[in-house]
C-alpha cells in the first residue's frame, strides 16, 4: 500500500487557487451577469478575487476588478450579499454612484483602510473614513501589525513593539473613526491571542471599535 501523501494548507490552498483559475480562463468571459442566480447573505472580500483580477486584465487592460464599483458589480453577480472593497480617497460622485447601486440591489458594502502611522498619516486616514462614509460603509476592516508573528518577526520583542505601535495607531484613529461614524472593525491576523486583543477593546471602550476574525 502506498503511502498518503501530505500537504500542509498553504500548498492546498495555492493548488486549488490554480484549479479555479484555470477553470475560470477555459470557461467563463469578462463582464457580469444581470441577475444572480442565487442571492447569498454572505460578502466577498477583494483578495479572495486576486487570481480573477489578473485574467480579466490579461482580457482586456482597461479592466480592474478591485474598482469599487466594479467590483461589487462583480460581487452581486455571484450572488453575494455585499463586498468588502478598499475605497481608497474615493471622489464623493464616485462614492454617491457605489451608494445608490448598493442600495438599488440592497448590498451591503465594507472598506478596508490603514490606521494612521503618525500625525503625518492623518489627513489620509481621514480621507478614506469620509468616502466609507459617503459610500455608506457598514464598517472599515484593518490591521494593525504587519505580517504573522511566526513568519514577520525574529523576537518576541520585535513583535510586542509592533503591538504597542499599532495600539497607538488606533488611538490616533479613534477621532477620525467617531468623527465619520463608520465603526473600525480590527482583524486578529493570527497576531495578537485573544486575552491582548480583548484588553486593547477594553481600554479603549468605545463601541465604535471592535474585533474582526478570520475563520479559516
Amino acid at each position: 500500500m502506498n503511502k498518503p501523501s501530505s500537504i500542509d494548507r498553504r500548498a492546498a490552498i495555492r493548488q486549488m487557487s490554480a484549479i479555479t483559475a484555470f477553470v475560470a480562463s477555459a470557461t467563463v468571459q469578462p463582464g457580469f451577469a444581470d441577475e444572480p442566480v442565487k442571492r447569498s447573505g454572505l460578502g466577498i472580500v477583494m483578495y479572495d478575487c486576486n487570481l480573477r483580477r489578473k485574467w480579466m486584465k490579461k482580457q482586456d487592460p482597461s479592466v480592474n476588478l478591485f474598482d469599487p464599483l466594479t467590483f461589487v458589480q462583480h460581487c452581486r453577480s455571484l450572488g453575494a450579499g455585499g463586498a468588502q472593497v478598499a475605497l481608497g480617497s474615493l471622489s464623493r460622485r464616485d462614492c454617491d454612484n457605489l451608494r445608490q447601486f448598493a442600495d438599488e440591489h440592497d448590498l451591503y458594502i465594507e472598506t478596508i483602510v490603514k490606521p494612521p502611522r503618525d500625525r503625518d498619516d492623518l489627513s489620509r486616514f481621514d480621507a478614506e473614513m469620509k468616502a466609507a462614509r459617503n459610500a455608506g460603509a457598514k464598517a472599515a476592516r484593518t490591521v494593525i501589525i504587519p505580517g504573522r508573528r511566526y513568519e514577520y518577526f525574529n523576537s518576541y520583542a520585535d513583535f510586542k513593539a509592533a503591538a504597542k505601535l499599532g495600539h497607538a495607531m488606533v488611538e490616533r484613529a479613534l477621532p477620525i473613526v467617531e468623527k465619520y461614524e463608520v465603526p473600525l472593525a480590527i482583524e486578529n491576523h493570527k497576531d495578537e491571542r485573544i486575552d491582548d486583543r480583548v484588553a486593547l477593546l477594553e481600554r479603549i471602550n468605545r463601541s465604535s471599535v471592535a474585533s474582526c476574525t478570520w475563520v479559516l
